[in-house]
């Protein structure tokens, strides 16, 4: 979940920057972009996975599942905290 949340943190960065640089129009500020996104992508392939059966999770952000503490694997349906398994 650690790695989650930097690599959500890259992606709404990017997404901030993004509209920044629509008023800006700078090209630092669309390579700083494609840099977070690019980090996103990384961190998501590499790192978001379940700790149980290390199935790749969905690159989709849910709110309702993302932003709490606690993800269930759509594979195995094991409920994992930071990358402990939680019963």
């Amino acid at each position: 979940m650690k790695y989650r949340k930097i690599s959500l943190a890259c992606l709404f960065s990017a997404m901030f920057i993004w509209v920044l640089n629509l008023v800006i129009n700078s090209l630092f500020l669309v390579e700083l972009a494609g840099v977070l996104i690019f980090l996103f992508v990384s961190i998501t392939i590499i790192f978001w996975k379940c700790p149980q059966c290390k199935e790749r999770l969905p690159f989709r952000f849910n709110i309702n599942k993302d932003l709490h503490d606690y993800y269930r694997c759509p594979y195995c349906e094991t409920n994992f905290f930071d990358g402990e398994i939680v019963e």
